[in-house]
């Protein structure tokens, strides 16, 4: 289980901003369905991942981001609608990012549509 979310987590970085999570939901379903035990134990695991996440994020010294960002992936997986809105949400942070010029070094800048 969890060399499967290494390896989707690979892909999510080499994914382009704003097809990253709708490509992660289109992976989900092009593969077979496992037990739906096991399925609702990873959106189990995925929402806990998120909300210690957020709990973490409240500490200052604990990075909650890197339990949370994994979740909010997992869940993206498997909800179309929820792939859509993280990918909307992050083109319009990377916007945000790049207009109040806080990483310019780091980021291409957003797409001019």
């Amino acid at each position: 289980m969890f060399d499967e979310m290494k390896r989707e987590m690979a892909w999510l970085r080499a994914d382009p901003p704003g097809l990253r999570f709708q490509r992660a939901h289109a992976r989900r379903q092009a593969q077979d369905h496992r037990h739906p035990g096991l399925e609702a134990l990873k959106m189990v695991l995925a929402l806990l991942m998120v909300v210690g996440g957020l709990v973490l994020w409240l500490v200052p010294v604990v990075p909650g981001f890197w339990l949370w960002a994994p979740g909010l992936a997992l869940l993206a997986s498997r909800a179309a609608w929820f792939a859509r809105l993280l990918d909307r949400l992050e083109l319009f942070a990377r916007e945000i990012c790049w207009r109040l010029r806080l990483c310019r070094q780091f980021l291409r800048p957003p797409r001019q549509e």
